[in-house]
Formats: C-alpha cells, sequence, structure tokens
C-alpha cells in the first residue's frame, strides 16, 4: 500500500469513527492540565548521590486525551540529552501512563489526585529483557513546583524538586 493509499485509509477511518460530533476529552485529564508548560528539576539518585538536573516539558497533545512529557538532561555530557517521552490518559477507569526511556519502557496506573499527590504504580521492562516494579509519587508543592520521587523494587531511586 502506499502512502498516499495509506493516508486516505487513515483519513477515512477517523471521519468515519467521529462523522458528526467530534470526541472530547474526559473530565478526569483535567488534572494532567495542571502539569502543562516547562518545569526545571533538580534533584539526587540516592544511591550515588548523584545530582540530577533536568527540564520536562508537558503539552496536551491528540486532540486533549493525551498529556505529553519531554525530559531532558541538562548539561549533560553524554551523547544524548533526551531520558523519555511520557505519555498520560485515562482508559474509562484509571489513569495510564506509559513511559518510553532510554533502554526502556515502563507502564503505570494511579487512581489520580489525592489531596497533593498522585501515586503511579507499574512495572519498567528494560532492554535486556529484566522487569522491576516501580512506583512514582508526585507531591504538588504549590501552584508551580512539585516533588517527584521515583521508587525501584520498593527503594527510593531519586527524588527531585521541579518548578515553572
Amino acid at each position: 500500500m502506499s502512502r498516499t493509499h495509506l493516508l486516505a485509509a487513515t483519513l477515512l477511518f477517523a471521519s468515519a469513527a467521529f462523522p458528526d460530533d467530534q470526541p472530547h476529552p474526559p473530565a478526569q485529564l483535567s488534572v494532567e492540565k495542571w502539569f502543562v508548560g516547562g518545569w526545571n528539576c533538580k534533584g539526587t539518585e540516592l544511591e550515588s548521590g548523584r545530582a540530577i538536573v533536568d527540564t520536562a516539558t508537558f503539552s496536551m497533545e491528540l486532540g486533549g486525551f493525551w498529556l505529553q512529557e519531554q525530559i531532558s538532561l541538562v548539561g549533560a555530557s553524554a551523547k544524548s540529552r533526551d531520558l523519555a517521552t511520557v505519555f498520560i490518559g485515562w482508559d474509562g477507569t484509571q489513569h495510564v501512563r506509559y513511559d518510553f526511556l532510554v533502554g526502556g519502557m515502563a507502564r503505570f496506573t494511579s487512581n489520580g489526585f489525592e489531596g497533593d499527590t498522585i501515586v503511579f504504580a507499574g512495572e519498567r521492562l528494560l532492554a535486556n529483557g529484566r522487569k522491576q516494579s516501580m512506583k512514582h509519587t508526585i507531591t504538588k508543592k504549590g501552584d508551580r513546583a512539585f516533588l517527584s520521587t521515583f521508587e525501584v523494587e520498593g527503594k527510593i531511586a531519586f527524588q527531585e524538586t521541579c518548578s515553572k
């Protein structure tokens, strides 16, 4: 199938799937909108004591159905400064998150914010096929900051504070 035929088929499917009304993002995704914008993050990798400095840029994508996050290292000497691309959406029952990381990927779920805290729990699959349980806790610190804590196999791996 040529690219032109593939594009035409995709457009035909999209118009047939939503003939009269455009779909609207579920209300549950409104909590994700708080993150939209650019964030500067600083923290520590706890095992090594190494400082972490990165940026996180959030935007609502695909008609507002997905929150996309792009995470990049700041001042890194590595060839790739990109650390991860993250997508967060709603599957009808819970928040679902997919992290595409250097060296693997992860899938998390969450019931949403409880007070100022949202917890994503799931599993990371490394490029070597190994799986690890993970938990990511985000706690709002006012309107323009949050604390981010990642746990791997039940131990805190790193923690950072992000601010706009």
